[in-house]
């Protein structure tokens, strides 16, 4: 048995909660946006709060899982590929089975509607995460380019830290030569490529591009966990971020496709987005909460928001079939607003059944492997 086998869960932390809760929201509110407002502003800025929804996510996830590979790959002197191979094998186990389920959910419906970009060559890459390499997936789980980044930055961290280790450098300073690596790189490559490249096809989605997304969340899990001083006085960094969040999603829906910003915003704009949402994370660590009913909403659309990310795009789907083809819902905003409370009512109820059958059921496996 591996030296941290049995190392205790990390508990879960009500600020943490809140600010993943607060990031599915976004994301679900922007691919919520009522038919009528497609092509207003209106509808341009509903669209642009799933990028912060989903920088918010990526930082998290760099924060919460960069503090395990700290925990477990940096600091005992024994770690080695063993213990990567089980760093990757309880990750895998976390985010594959629901992975799979929900692209086979979506090959579903992609045949029943016959989506042209559903094709043998488009879901074999999906297998391997290898779908949104250099640019965005084929339409039918368009959802999938996020999953890919943050597989992909799990699979190249935990190497570098380990060849680090190996040259004798201390697991923390190990830990940052990987996150330079991995941000000069990204960062680099961005620079080197995005010219005349489509922006969220291209740029955004495309997991050689964007390698750099989790990685401000992991230096917050290193500065927490190697400079608790430093970190317990960087609280006030949460007003600040949150205003350069809601700037750069501003500006993000004012330059739409990039195309008129400057090439240094292009390469530099998902940077800011990482270190925004990275500000709000010493803020969110500290913040705890009793066991009132919204603490216990909260904390609920946490628990369940992986399974709600993957599963609230094909509801919607499956549900405009059916409220708007077959039941003929006016196509005015009595029948948008039905429609609306349809939709989120099933997406509660849906993720909910999929979380308690299938995805807390396959954690328990994991736990007693």
């Amino acid at each position: 048995m591996s030296h941290n086998a049995s190392m205790p869960p990390v508990p879960r932390v009500f600020g943490l909660d809140l600010l993943r809760a607060l990031a599915i929201v976004l994301v679900m509110i922007a691919h919520s946006r009522p038919n009528a407002l497609y092509g207003k502003p209106l509808g341009d800025y509903i669209d642009g709060l799933g990028a912060p929804g989903v920088e918010i996510f990526f930082a998290l996830s760099g924060f919460l899982i960069g503090g395990i590979l700290l925990r477990e790959l940096a600091e005992p002197a024994a770690a080695g590929l063993p213990d990567i191979v089980r760093f990757w094998k309880r990750r895998w186990f976390r985010t594959l089975p629901n992975y799979y389920l929900f692209l086979g959910v979506h090959i579903v419906l992609a045949l029943g509607r016959h989506d042209s970009s559903l094709t043998a060559a488009a879901v074999l890459p999906h297998l391997f995460f290898v779908q949104n390499l250099l640019a965005a997936p084929p339409g039918f789980f368009f959802g999938s380019w996020t999953l890919a980044i943050e597989e992909w930055s799990y699979l190249l961290l935990p190497p570098l830290l380990w060849i680090g280790r190996r040259l004798g450098i201390p697991g923390p300073r190990a830990a940052l030569a990987g996150l330079a690596i991995l941000l000069v790189g990204s960062v680099g490559f961005r620079l080197a490529t995005h010219a005349d490249l489509a922006w969220s096809h291209d740029v955004q989605k495309a997991v050689l591009r964007r390698l750099d997304a989790l990685l401000f969340g992991v230096a917050a899990a290193w500065l927490a966990r190697y400079r608790p001083a430093v970190w317990s006085r960087l609280g006030f960094l949460a007003l600040p971020g949150a205003l350069g969040l809601a700037t750069l999603a501003a500006l993000g829906v004012r330059w739409g496709d990039f195309s008129d910003a400057p090439g240094w915003v292009r390469v530099l704009y998902p940077t800011g987005l990482g270190i925004c949402c990275a500000s709000l994370l010493p803020w969110a660590s500290r913040i705890t909460a009793g066991e009132s009913a919204p603490a216990r909403a909260v904390r609920f659309v946490s628990l369940v928001s992986y399974s709600l990310y993957l599963s609230h795009v094909p509801l919607r789907i499956a549900l405009y079939q059916v409220c708007f083809m077959r039941l003929h819902l006016p196509t005015n905003w009595g029948g948008e607003a039905v429609f609306q409370i349809v939709c989120w009512s099933s997406y509660r109820a849906f993720a909910g059944a999929v979380y308690r059958w299938f995805e807390k059921p396959v954690m328990d496996l994991r736990d007693r492997a």
